[in-house]
């Protein structure tokens, strides 16, 4: 007597089975691709940011203190970083 479990000709459930096998993989695609989304959306708005932070300092061209001194070299590296990384960034 064959068990049933055994038998090779039904295959009731096999959809199923594959569906929860994909599910996992499917699901860590869509985070990957919700991360890179994010985190492109995250450089375009720091670059907008630096970009027009140094535009208002560098229009100004007085400094008056030391400390701004150094938020101004500050936000002038930040703008050099921001342009080189859109050189090789992944959203052009």
């Amino acid at each position: 007597m064959k068990k049933k479990w055994l038998d090779k000709t039904k295959e009731n459930g096999s959809i199923s089975i594959e569906f929860l096998g994909i599910l996992p993989i499917f699901l860590l695609f869509v985070a990957l691709f919700w991360q890179f989304l994010v985190t492109g959306f995250a450089l375009m708005t720091v670059q907008s940011a630096v970009n027009e932070a140094a535009m208002v300092y560098s229009a100004r061209q007085v400094v008056s203190n030391k400390r701004e001194m150094r938020l101004w070299l500050f936000l002038r590296r930040l703008a050099i970083i921001s342009n080189s990384m859109k050189k090789r960034a992944l959203f052009p």
